[in-house]
């Protein structure tokens, strides 16, 4: 990719280019300037516009390879920067009221509007914080996702067996094709992140096998650069071997969720996974996976905290043990920090003799030193039926047998 211009790049160029150059971020110096140089020019591009139109358009790019926290975080001029977090709330606010039909309950929220706003508004969606829009309420964080997935398989059906005007090669309607069929493509990324999984598999190939079949002889720049975004993607997720829906679960602290994380990083702590080549890349992989699932995790926390709703023991211990062992390999989050050594001893004072209580003593005492507690845990786990382990509980086994004596 060296060479590129992006000068007078259109926004599908632009986001496209700075989606690749974020993918492969960590292995040259060219990819790093090449994100660089985008992320100026599309937040040059975004500050200048005079339009709505045009703002919504430059920060749909930007967000497509930026972190939401990190937009702006090279302007040092504090003005510059106020101006554009402004532009960026007045889009939002709007792309929000945007979702009111889904965040209503409204059956079929997007009815009536053409297939690409039906899939920007779903895009919009997964890029909020469930917790945030649900209030902490759960049950209402699970309706929401699943009025969202609704809604994304009647655009899959209208995408591949419904929509026969979409199937066709003139020239004035790549660009729109092209864009519709990479929108589609985030969005079901978000739904089903786990691209390698089986219940998964089928809804990529059908889409690699449309999109492939449609754009396979067009030579349109903004087409293949999208499509080369897309492939690559595509090639990076399934050569991750990283517990994908265990992490999407993290945002609502499924029980199931945690655990699954926690096995994750359970091989990575314990040098068992296969995949690990103990490269600096690796170790960056392995802790921004962390964080982002303690990312989740604070999220919903903060979100019950906010709305006075009580989190059972049993559902906190969970989010300490993960914490707890998230930091054992390089991962930290602020929120999680304070509420762990604030409140675990309580925590563990609240639950009743368990195998999780076990499992919490291991992790607390791998932050705080407690010989105590150690030797708890090491009576205990002595006493568990060998028959009867989960992996977890395997793993934590291996984990004591490193342990100081």
């Amino acid at each position: 990719m060296q060479g590129v211009d992006l000068s007078a790049a259109s926004p599908a160029v632009a986001k496209a280019v700075g989606g690749l150059a974020r993918l492969l971020y960590p292995h040259t110096d060219e990819v790093r300037q090449l994100l660089w140089d985008a992320t100026d020019l599309v937040t040059e591009r975004f500050g200048s516009a005079r339009t709505f139109e045009d703002r919504e358009s430059w920060l749909d790019v930007l967000m497509h390879f930026t972190p939401r926290d990190f937009l702006f975080c090279d302007v040092c001029d504090d003005g510059q920067y106020q101006a554009l977090a402004d532009r960026q709330d007045e889009v939002e606010a709007r792309w929000l009221e945007d979702l009111r039909p889904l965040l209503d309950g409204c059956p079929h929220p997007f009815d009536g509007l053409p297939l690409m706003a039906r899939l920007r508004r779903l895009q919009t969606f997964f890029r909020q914080d469930i917790n945030t829009l649900s209030g902490g309420d759960d049950e209402r964080a699970c309706a929401l996702l699943a009025s969202a997935s609704s809604e994304f398989e009647r655009c899959r059906e209208d995408l591949f067996f419904h929509n026969s005007s979409l199937i066709t090669h003139n020239s004035s309607l790549i660009t729109h094709n092209s864009n519709l069929y990479s929108q589609y493509y985030f969005v079901l990324c978000a739904i089903r992140p786990d691209q390698s999984s089986p219940d998964h598999v089928q809804h990529y190939r059908q889409f690699f096998r449309d999109f492939n079949d449609r754009w396979r002889t067009e030579q349109d720049p903004e087409c293949c650069w999208l499509l080369r975004e897309v492939q690559w993607h595509h090639r990076l997720a399934l050569d991750s071997h990283d517990d994908q829906t265990a992490l999407a679960g993290l945002w609502l602290a499924r029980p199931e969720s945690c655990a699954a994380f926690r096995r994750q990083l359970y091989r990575w702590h314990l040098e068992l996974d296969p995949y690990d080549d103990f490269s600096i890349g690796e170790y960056s992989h392995e802790t921004g996976y962390a964080n982002e699932g303690l990312r989740r995790l604070a999220s919903w926390l903060t979100a019950k905290q906010k709305a006075g709703i009580p989190i059972p023991e049993g559902r906190q211990a969970d989010i300490q043990m993960s914490y707890g062992l998230a930091r054992q390999i390089g991962a930290y989050e602020s929120v999680l920090d304070d509420y762990f050594y604030l409140h675990a001893d309580e925590v563990l004072s609240h639950l009743e003799p368990s195998k999780q209580k076990t499992h919490l003593k291991v992790r607390m005492e791998a932050l705080i030193t407690d010989d105590q507690l150690l030797a708890e845990a090491r009576e205990e786990t002595s006493a568990w039926n060998r028959s009867e382990l989960t992996l977890e509980d395997k793993y934590l086994l291996e984990d004591l047998s490193h342990a100081r004596v």
